[in-house]
């Protein structure tokens, strides 16, 4: 009798091992996680509040670029979807993005941001990252500013120099309070330079820190622009005039109303020159 009690204790300590070896390399849950190893996601965070649109900012590096997003509610309904396209410029390289989702305030504000993308084996969705968030009933105006990514851009393998490195900008989505002077608060948000999900992902700015609009004005010809001498401070090299010009440029060129635009400095004009 005690041998066989002492071999069904023994079998229990096998057992009581094998599960605990189990939930130790149990792998990791979907759930509230920032990366899933090929989709890394830097705006919301765990738990922010948002508002209306959502922006959503992060890299990928996943089969033709491709990936898609939504919002769910804690039940798995969608609320709001779409897909977008990392700016990678090669295969097996993460590229970055950043996009807006709109979406209607459903009265509650527990929810899931979902960002995957589909196998090209079985279209089965892969790489899941989840975060929670906290719905809000705030709409605000969302406004495109754009910003270099060099990330993005091809790099010849013979001569390491990297093509368009002069030129060629991405767009990222703000969000800013409701306001009908889109033109002046997205250049005020170009100014800022790219926030800490966005460097993440890869945005630089060439712009300097501290630029304020003095004035803009629209009309029919276009909008003349009067920036602040912070523009000019350790300018140097037409490399870095032309990507601020294509950053200012893109950032306003975005609205229909506007198509041209002539820069002034303290009210001079031609002054941002190499």
């Amino acid at each position: 009798m005690a041998k066989k009690l002492a071999i069904l204790f023994g079998i229990l300590i096998v057992f009581v091992g094998i599960g605990f070896l189990v939930g130790t390399f149990e792998p990791a849950k979907r759930h509230d996680e920032q990366s899933m190893g090929n989709i890394r996601i830097f705006q919301p965070a765990s738990g922010q509040a948002v508002g209306r649109p959502l922006v959503i900012v992060g890299q990928a590096r996943i089969f033709e670029n491709a990936f898609n997003y939504r919002l769910v509610d804690k039940e798995g309904h969608q609320l709001a979807g779409s897909f977008g396209i990392a700016a990678a410029s090669d295969v097996g390289r993460f590229g970055g993005f950043s996009v807006a989702l709109e979406y209607n305030y459903p009265g509650f504000s527990e929810a899931f941001v979902e960002v995957f993308t589909h196998s090209a084996k079985d279209g089965s969705e892969i790489e899941m990252v989840r975060i929670p968030v906290r719905l809000t009933d705030r709409q605000d105006t969302v406004v495109k500013v754009f910003f270099d990514n060099e990330a993005a851009k091809h790099t010849d393998p013979n001569s390491g120099l990297v093509d368009a490195q002069c030129e060629g900008v991405f767009p990222v989505f703000r969000t800013v309070p409701k306001t009908t002077a889109v033109a002046q608060a997205a250049l005020s948000e170009l100014f800022k330079g790219p926030t800490a999900a966005e460097e993440q992902a890869g945005y630089t700015t060439a712009l300097n820190p501290g630029i304020t609009v003095r004035s803009i004005k629209i009309t029919d010809d276009g909008a003349t622009v009067d920036l602040s001498s912070e523009i000019l401070k350790e300018l140097g090299g037409s490399c870095r005039v032309s990507m601020i010009k294509s950053q200012i440029n893109e950032t306003l060129g975005q609205f229909n109303t506007i198509h041209s635009v002539n820069l002034l400095v303290d009210g001079k004009a031609d002054a941002l020159q190499p």
